[in-house]
């Protein structure tokens, strides 16, 4: 079953004292962390939690408890939350990712290179990206002169590269006898 509080600050605290006693066997729990949050929030706000007197907070702090389920320890280390940032939303998560170095024109540029010169090995790809820069005085160059050789093979394999660039595999030559393709022995391909 679902209780939903729509006006809690209506309560005085010693209202709330008198319903934290005589809720003692009934236990609430919150639905949704945000909401739960939400609504503890609303609480420290309108009841000014910080400036109530020592027994006032205890007072508020065991109506919290009893209407979200959560222990002691969780409800102050919410409370110490609220002080610091002075609300209870969550930091939004923001995955940590390292700046690209070689955007998509260098990934571009080295599958021109490689379709220039039927890709060759690494090391051969980056000397000659080294000379094009250094003895050409080709500026389109500057990014891919200090590339390593594991890190163009990693480019090698990114989408980009594969829509770029245009090597072809040969077809690979099997001997297979014809009976056995046509799977008929061979004194029955002489009769």
């Amino acid at each position: 079953m679902t209780i939903t509080m729509l006006n809690p600050t209506a309560l005085t605290l010693a209202e709330i004292k008198e319903f934290v006693k005589s809720s003692q066997s009934v236990k609430f729990k919150s639905e949704s962390r945000a909401e739960r949050n939400a609504w503890i929030e609303n609480i420290l706000r309108m009841y000014k939690y910080f400036q109530l007197s020592r027994s006032d907070k205890g007072t508020a702090r065991q109506y919290i408890q009893t209407m979200t389920g959560l222990s002691a320890a969780q409800l102050s280390r919410l409370i110490a939350w609220y002080k610091k940032h002075a609300t209870l939303k969550p930091k939004e998560y923001k995955r940590h990712k390292f700046p690209k170095v070689y955007n998509l024109e260098e990934i571009a540029l080295l599958a021109d290179i490689d379709n220039a010169h039927s890709c060759l090995s690494g090391p051969a790809t980056k000397q000659i990206i080294k000379e094009e820069y250094e003895l050409f005085n080709k500026t389109a160059y500057a990014k891919l002169k200090d590339l390593s050789v594991a890190h163009m093979y990693r480019l090698r394999g990114t989408r980009r590269y594969h829509e770029k660039v245009k090597v072809f595999a040969k077809t690979k030559a099997t001997t297979a006898k014809i009976a056995k393709v046509l799977d008929v022995s061979i004194e029955e391909l002489i009769k």
